[in-house]
């Protein structure tokens, strides 16, 4: 499948992109790779006709072998970044959305660590107040994470 991601002709990068909340008490789960210097809601990109929960799907079955029983979308995310690592501009559409496992060996592990088509994904649980401390993106997600999740879906822009 071919992902939503491509390149502008004045060297902006565009993906579409899934967020995943998974939360376990007052801990949820971030990930972090060796290309970003912050830390970022689990996801990834959204092929092309592809559903929003079967990308949900897939990017939990391929990151953490993890089967959902329970999609909820909270926000749709606008937002423009630029990226230290590959100095690229980055214009991203993201919908963030909360799973319940089917399976709760997943709140077991205190770290995972993966390899996705060759890199490295590390993945840990966090306690939410703890998450102003560490480098987190998008920013704006850590006090709404502290709070109930929106029942209907809020539209977000974030452009910098």
């Amino acid at each position: 499948m071919e992902d939503v991601f491509f390149e502008g002709q004045n060297g902006t990068k565009f993906k579409y992109r899934v967020s995943i909340i998974i939360k376990n008490k007052n801990k949820i789960l971030i990930a972090s790779d060796p290309w970003s210097n912050y830390w970022y809601l689990p996801g990834g990109k959204v092929n092309l006709s592809e559903s929003i929960n079967n990308a949900i799907k897939r990017e939990l079955k391929e990151e953490l072998d993890l089967d959902v029983k329970l999609i909820k979308k909270h926000w749709l995310v606008e937002s423009s970044f630029f990226n230290e690592f590959n100095k690229k501009q980055y214009h991203e559409l993201s919908i963030i959305a909360s799973v319940i496992p089917k399976n709760k060996e997943i709140f077991e592990k205190q770290e995972i660590i993966t390899n996705i088509n060759g890199h490295k994904l590390t993945l840990k649980w966090i306690n939410i107040n703890e998450l102003n401390q560490i480098n987190f993106h998008p920013k704006f997600l850590v006090s709404k994470l502290k709070r109930k999740l929106p029942e209907n879906v809020e539209v977000f822009t974030d452009f910098n």
